[in-house]
């Protein structure tokens, strides 16, 4: 999920850009016009937040990294508000980048923890303690309690 404003100033510095073709799958989703895909379970915070709050259904411009299942969200920007615009993730390359990083080094977590060889009670706490981390960081970002 994206918008205009993001795609003329994070998406378009030349750090991002490369960072996103590197390690990334770029994808935008207008939710607006076609709604939340039902099988992407780690959209379901910007989904709640969507569906609860009507000014965001007038604009609803989010940056969110989700793994390659679409059942972990990983990292997300921030809400995006035009009064915040100068300390926001969504229009700060550096930021943005940061939170790239952090989205890599969580998926590569995940990756190992799903591929390691213990129970499945430990690689489930393992799981859940990653989605709490990342709940922190979407909440510190957006403001709000995330999940």
């Amino acid at each position: 999920m994206g918008n205009r404003l993001s795609r003329s100033s994070v998406l378009s510095d030349r750090t991002v850009i490369d960072l996103v073709n590197r390690d990334f799958v770029a994808t935008e989703l207008n939710v607006t016009d076609q709604g939340f895909p039902a099988d992407l379970a780690g959209l379901a915070f910007w989904k709640r937040v969507y569906r609860s709050d009507l000014a965001a259904q007038t604009g609803f411009g989010n940056q969110v990294v989700v793994d390659a299942s679409g059942q972990y969200a990983l990292a997300s920007g921030d809400d995006g508000q035009l009064d915040r615009w100068a300390h926001s993730i969504n229009y700060n390359p550096q930021l943005y980048a940061e939170m790239l990083g952090q989205a890599l080094d969580r998926w590569h977590r995940l990756q190992a923890i799903q591929a390691a060889d213990a129970p499945p009670s430990q690689k489930q706490r393992e799981i859940d303690d990653l989605e709490a981390e990342v709940g922190r960081s979407v909440a510190k970002a957006y403001r709000r309690k995330a999940w």
